[in-house]
């Protein structure tokens, strides 16, 4: 009888032995927070609890909203359990607090007999731009990524006023580059006295987009969301030979990924070659040394530091020639790869 007890009262003592253990269990965000909030907009409260010891662990991680001055005017607990050596993403409503100029959004870790608190609270200092100015700019109609050789295009854009508290001036800046990012057309088109809501088509010259890439972008005082404020197209041309030589602006496959950063972005590479930073306007502001993970810091090539923005990264892609083409002396590469990063010191 004492034989068979035995197994059942080890069983029934086990979990109170894993609670007795210390534990160390960590919390971050699992995503990069905005640093400012445009009216209307939300975005995901994601963190990710990591546990750096064997032993699971479980407890509840609670999120929080509060003013610059500390006072809380919104939680929420989440339960989280972690095994050992592991972690899991913990996923809270969308934020969205836009009666507050500024907030701070935090989160809290409660976990038994964990050794280190210092990694169980992060926060986050986000700014309403409630009291600010939101204007963005896109493609109307929008612009196909492949045409016929000798198409000729008329490009236009809407603007959109999604936020101001009174009239405001919307300068709209037009460019038309080549391939190797030198100006070849410019114009300016200056919209007065738009109010929220407001929406303008603007439509510039028509032109053979062949060998080019075309920039729009705006500026107006007090903008509190860059990220829309510019759009670029470069088209594939069907049946077109691509010359050999320095990276250009192209299409092909292009899905812009935004990437917001204030002090340094990493920037991965599929093979070791010049990284290509140009601003809104297609101006070259940057080329960054080679290298599988190249770092750009916000800076020009001669280390000022550049405004806060809409940048384009062109990275090299690898060549993708059969090699009876490459036998016969004809190279083909894959598009360079186009990255959007926002700037937001």
């Amino acid at each position: 009888m004492k034989l068979k007890l035995w197994p059942l009262l080890c069983a029934a003592l086990l979990p109170a032995a894993l609670l007795a253990q210390n534990v160390d269990v960590g919390i971050a965000w699992a995503d990069s927070l905005p640093d400012t909030l445009r009216p209307g907009q939300t975005f995901p409260a994601r963190v990710r609890a990591t546990n750096y010891t064997p032993t699971p662990a479980g407890g509840y991680v609670w999120l929080y909203l509060a003013e610059p001055n500390g006072t809380k005017v919104y939680t929420y607990s989440q339960g989280v359990y972690v095994d050992g050596i592991s972690s899991t993403i913990v996923t809270f409503p969308p934020i969205g607090l836009l009666t507050l100029e500024d907030f701070i959004v935090g989160c809290t870790l409660v976990v038994r007999n964990d050794t280190t608190p210092a990694n169980d609270t992060i926060s986050h200092y986000v700014h309403v731009g409630g009291a600010g100015v939101d204007v963005g700019v896109a493609w109307d109609p929008p612009l196909p990524e492949t045409i016929p050789p000798d198409t000729t295009v008329q490009p236009s854009v809407r603007v959109t006023v999604h936020a101001a508290a009174g009239p405001i001036n919307v300068d709209v800046f037009f460019t038309v580059c080549d391939t190797n990012g030198n100006v070849r057309y410019r114009d300016v088109v200056a919209l007065t006295g738009l109010t929220q809501g407001a929406e303008s088509l603007v439509t510039f010259l028509t032109l053979n987009p062949a060998g080019c890439w075309l920039a729009c972008s705006m500026f107006t005082a007090r903008d509190t969301y860059p990220a829309n404020d510019a759009v670029w197209w470069r088209p594939v041309i069907r049946n077109a030979v691509e010359e050999p030589g320095q990276p250009a602006l192209l299409a092909t496959g292009l899905r812009p990924i935004p990437t917001h950063f204030s002090r340094s972005v990493v920037i991965p590479c599929r093979e070791p070659a010049p990284v290509y930073v140009y601003d809104a306007c297609g101006k070259l502001v940057r080329t960054l040394e080679p290298g599988r993970d190249v770092v750009w810091d916000g800076r020009d090539q001669l280390g000022a530091e550049l405004p806060c923005g809409v940048y384009l990264v062109v990275t090299p892609s690898p060549s993708s020639s059969p090699p009876q083409e490459e036998r016969a002396g004809v190279r083909r590469r894959e598009s360079p790869r186009i990255c959007k990063v926002v700037l937001t010191r």
